[in-house]
């Protein structure tokens, strides 16, 4: 299961059909996690999150389109 709920995807699906008139570029600057250990480097915490989001928005419109 994603994040987004499936009554959810309903809504914002519908949403975006009645709203968007032209495409729409959604831009994630992020992180890839390093094998290698730097001290004093801290992970990106919601990265890998925030990505599956975007995701998973991008995905219900052929409208969007996600750069990473």
């Amino acid at each position: 299961m994603g994040l987004i709920s499936d009554a959810d995807r309903e809504t914002i699906r519908t949403h975006f059909d009645e709203s968007l008139t032209g495409e729409v570029q959604i831009v994630m600057f992020t992180e890839r996690e390093s094998p290698i250990i730097i001290p004093g480097k801290q992970p990106c915490e919601m990265c890998a999150q925030t990505e599956e989001l975007l995701e998973e928005v991008a995905e219900l419109s052929d409208k969007l389109k996600l750069e990473l």
